[in-house]
């Protein structure tokens, strides 16, 4: 499958011409900046060029979780979350971060320069962010760390195309976005290498089985 792009199906002429017309700003966050923090009144919205960064919630009772993870290619912002009064919820780089802003206004309005690609723009972006929650819900639906686990490996063997590729998360927060205990999660993978469902080296994975398809 590879990696998504929100410029699926257009031609680099046309993916630089809307890229002129609705890109407002370049912002580039340092390792552990607060890229954005999720209020009534945040409206940003914001394409991933270079770098990682987490979606964290923090709960009423402090505890903190990471919800999601944005990778090159995949777009955040309010409009994208769950509506809370309860939990907090804030983007953190992980490692250095370049964002192309989005002024949204302009890509639900119609195009006064009539580049006409407003709409598969949004569509793409829309389909890519949906694409991923429903992964997320997926994996978490899975009773057992074994098969969130495997779940996850699949649907990254897919993502990279390659039956060999590095977690783009660290073993700590993948425990995290998996929502589970990070030293039974560790005994699971290595049981996962014992039974040969799976070769690791540290956040290095290669299935060797197919077992798990999404």
């Amino acid at each position: 499958m590879g990696k998504y792009s929100p410029y699926a199906f257009m031609s680099k002429e046309e993916t630089t011409e809307i890229r002129r017309c609705l890109f407002r700003e370049e912002k580039i966050y340092n390792k552990g900046d607060i890229i954005m923090r999720f209020t009534e009144k945040a409206q940003e919205l914001a394409l991933m060029e270079k770098g990682i960064a987490h979606l964290v919630c923090t709960d009423i009772n402090g505890q903190k979780s990471i919800i999601d993870y944005y990778e090159v290619g995949d777009v955040f912002g309010k409009r994208f979350l769950p509506k809370s009064d309860r939990n907090i919820y804030y983007i953190q780089a992980k490692e250095t971060c370049v964002l192309s802003m989005i002024d949204y206004d302009r890509l639900l309005s119609r195009c006064e320069n009539n580049c006409g690609k407003h709409l598969i723009l949004l569509n793409n972006l829309l389909d890519a962010a949906m694409r991923k929650s429903q992964i997320h819900i997926v994996i978490l639906s899975r009773r057992s760390t074994q098969d969130k686990l495997m779940t996850y490996f699949t649907y990254l063997r897919d993502q990279f195309d390659s039956d060999q590729f590095t977690l783009p998360l660290s073993l700590s927060d993948l425990a995290d976005y998996l929502s589970v205990d990070r030293s039974a999660m560790m005994r699971e993978i290595k049981k996962l290498n014992e039974s040969g469902m799976i070769r690791s080296d540290g956040n290095v994975i290669h299935i060797k089985k197919d077992e798990y398809g999404l």
